[in-house]
């Protein structure tokens, strides 16, 4: 068992927190939702009981960027504030938010209410100097990833908006033809 574990900690629920960003992720990444829940067994290992273990499930494609109707996350939060958590599990630090002051806020819960974190391969005391820095530095990229990722978006589909190939609504009598644009449809 690791040393930052206490036995009031395992008297507490292990919350494993899982997340999918997008409806094309929800399609097309199972994976991603089957590793998530995997950490159940990573907190059986962590000697948690299987009565309290606790897998909350954000509903299918919901950002990280906002807390807005994210059910699960808010349900953390509150389990977080009652002091029924011990430990609280995901994949990465951007599981939880790509907001860093919603992440912040979460952290500081732990801190007061002596809450774990832990990805897959390691386990956070928030109270802790150290692992408090890390979760930090870990949070703020996880924001800088995600703005990195929006611009390249836009400028990408910007350039594509310059060589004249999006087409939101084409109207009757017109097709779109691949590298040609848009062009009258004429029955043949």
């Amino acid at each position: 068992m690791n040393d930052k574990i206490k036995p009031h900690h395992l008297q507490r629920s292990a919350i494993v927190y899982v997340r999918q960003s997008g409806d094309k992720q929800v399609r097309d990444n199972q994976e991603s939702p089957r590793r998530q829940r995997a950490l159940k067994n990573h907190a059986k290992q962590l000697v948690w009981s299987d009565e309290n273990i606790l897998v909350l499930e954000e509903e299918k494609a919901r950002t990280a960027t906002s807390t807005a109707k994210r059910t699960a996350y808010r349900r953390t939060t509150e389990l977080v504030a009652q002091n029924q958590v011990g430990i609280i599990l995901a994949v990465e630090v951007s599981r939880w938010a790509r907001d860093n002051v919603a992440f912040q806020l979460l952290l500081r819960d732990c801190v007061y209410g002596d809450v774990l974190l832990a990805d897959e391969y390691t386990i956070y005391d928030p109270d802790n100097p150290y692992d408090h820095a890390s979760l930090g530095i870990q949070a703020v990229l996880a924001e800088y990833e995600l703005r990195l990722i929006r611009q390249r978006t836009m400028e990408c589909y910007w350039m594509k908006a310059g060589r004249g190939e999006i087409f939101h609504a084409v109207g009757t009598g017109y097709v779109v033809t691949p590298g040609e644009g848009l062009q009258k449809n004429i029955p043949t």
